[in-house]
């Protein structure tokens, strides 16, 4: 009979530590988001993108015309760096509107190009250009609930920190443009 006791102490008192020392163990942290991966040195510098590798990594901010909107450009290298993505988000926009671009060399031509979706349903596809001290046009064509247009975009870099945009649309297939937004975007860091 006292041996019956002595186990039975054991196995309460086992399962008694064991009930304990689970309620006092704490959740791992949970893991840091991984930062985005650059694009190998080669792609980034000499790859198919090479003219929009000023672009990548970072996310860039400008206030809109009216003081009331910012808009962003989340752009990142992936699969690699054979691609780049950048999300587009105008801040303050009612109702809310942002998009998605994937920039790539088409395989067929040699040509960069870009395939968008906004958040009204539109798509956009493009051609991207380079142009002189390192600056490059994005030229698009917009079919959704919109209508359909023509965009283009200018970027140059000016310093490590900072880039002029100018972004203009046609409603006539090219024949007339106007200016929608020219300003200088500042990077910040990268938010997905």
């Amino acid at each position: 009979m006292n041996a019956g006791r002595g186990l039975r102490r054991r196995v309460v008192g086992g399962i008694g530590w064991l009930l304990a020392s689970a309620a006092m163990a704490q959740p791992a942290p949970a893991p840091a988001p991984a930062a985005p991966a650059p694009a190998p040195a080669g792609l980034r510098e000499n790859g198919p993108l090479a003219p929009l590798a000023f672009l990548a990594g970072a996310c860039w901010r400008a206030p809109l015309p009216g003081g009331t909107q910012t808009d962003s450009r989340c752009i990142r290298w992936f699969q690699q760096g054979r691609y780049l993505r950048a999300r587009h988000e105008v801040q303050g926009s009612q109702p809310p509107y942002g998009g998605e671009t994937t920039y790539y060399r088409d395989p067929a031509d040699g040509r960069l190009r870009s395939l968008g979706f906004d958040v009204s349903g539109g798509i956009a596809q493009g051609t991207v250009s380079t142009l002189a001290a390192g600056a490059v046009q994005i030229e698009e064509r917009h079919v959704g609930p919109q209508g359909r247009f023509l965009q283009r975009i200018r970027y140059a870099p000016i310093d490590a920190s900072t880039i002029a945009a100018r972004i203009e649309r046609s409603d006539d297939d090219g024949r007339n443009w106007r200016v929608v937004n020219d300003t200088r975007y500042t990077r910040n860091p990268i938010n997905w």
